[in-house]
């Protein structure tokens, strides 16, 4: 049985769950580099250092979701909880660019960090307040309800670029990044146990940025590997607090001493394709192909991922994705389309006739 855990942007590409299997393929998880406004003359062209910086802080609230077998609108002021996601992310770089001589060619080398922490809680009040940290020890998550769950992960790499452009436009960006992953994944279980994914992977990713503001082309290669060991903790047992503790610390030897777990190693090789056309900000559309060959313990997998967007602010904002995977001689096929504003012609067209 294969199910869906999340999709991500080109920070994480998909959250996937085949048969036993969990996977969590990474995607671009930098920003580009912006420059200083001044640079060094050397020798009839321009060393200038550059910077790397980027902090978002995104909330998002959904009412809990009902199981029914027709469809059913239910106001919010009937809704029993409300799950709410809140999401932090600090990262930052430095590095050195160079401009060739008498041309608007420019290369760069990056050495950036960052973390994302994120937290998902059911709350009986939309208006109650998240403070999202960083949870040292196992005592956190005793106030945590049941389903709760946190992410939180740190990376960092080394990136190296070429960008070439006319004037004000810049038509070509390549770039080459290594980049190492290490994340904990929580989540608050039935009788004050917690099930505890500590990954640790590596990342290699080239990638290469065609066209104009207007219409942009973009195809990206990647080839990495992951190692995934989970496990669960009771909070009313002393010892597992020790555990935790050594979890956070990597000891990921110690922890297996300890507790039985499941561990899994993950590789994979993969091909990103996107378009993009339109106006940034003011109306635009965008594609997404993906395209991965994994190797899941000795299991081989096939994945493929589609996504479609509308961006800017005149048209409605609406994700749809398809996603179809291989497995031996299993073929499954899955559709998700999110609106994320409403549409009052789509909606009477499609629940009214």
């Amino acid at each position: 049985m294969i199910k869906i855990l999340s999709f991500l942007s080109l920070i994480i590409l998909a959250n996937i769950a085949l048969a036993q299997h969990e996977v969590i393929l990474s995607g671009d998880a930098t920003e580009d580099t912006i420059s200083s406004p001044f640079s060094l003359p050397f020798d009839h062209a321009s060393f200038y250092p550059t910077f790397q910086g980027n902090y978002i802080r995104n909330q998002t609230i959904y009412t809990m979701p009902l199981k029914t077998k027709s469809m059913m609108f239910t106001p919010a002021e009937e809704v029993e909880y409300w799950l709410k996601t809140k999401t932090t992310r600090i990262e930052g770089g430095l590095g050195f660019g160079y401009e060739l001589a008498s041309s608007q060619i420019l290369l760069g080398l990056n050495v950036y960090k960052g973390s994302i922490q994120s937290e998902t809680h059911k709350v009986t009040n939309p208006e109650i307040k998240l403070h999202v940290k960083y949870p040292k020890t196992l005592d956190t998550f005793s106030d945590w309800l049941e389903g709760d769950s946190g992410r939180y992960q740190t990376y960092g790499g080394v990136s190296a670029s070429l960008s070439a452009g006319i004037g004000l436009v810049n038509l070509l960006n390549a770039s080459v990044t290594f980049q190492g992953q290490f994340w904990i994944e929580i989540q608050k279980l039935a009788g004050e146990k917690v099930l505890i994914s500590i990954r640790e992977e590596k990342l290699n990713r080239k990638n290469i940025q065609v066209g104009p503001l207007v219409s942009r082309a973009q195809i990206a290669f990647l080839k990495g590997n992951q190692f995934l060991y989970k496990f669960q903790l009771d909070l009313n047992n002393p010892e597992h607090h020790d555990v935790y503790k050594k979890a956070l610390k990597g000891h990921i030897v110690e922890v297996q001493e300890k507790i039985r777990n499941a561990n899994q190693e993950l590789s994979w090789k993969g091909v990103q394709k996107s378009l993009y056309m339109g106006i940034p900000k003011v109306v635009g559309k965008s594609f997404n192909r993906s395209e991965y060959q994994m190797k899941i313990d000795e299991e081989e997998v096939q994945l493929a991922v589609d996504k479609r967007e509308n961006m800017g602010i005149f048209l409605p904002l609406r994700d749809h994705h398809e996603l179809a995977t291989i497995e031996q001689d299993k073929l499954t096929l899955v559709w998700k389309s999110e609106m994320k504003k409403l549409h009052k012609k789509g909606f009477k067209k499609n629940v009214f006739f």
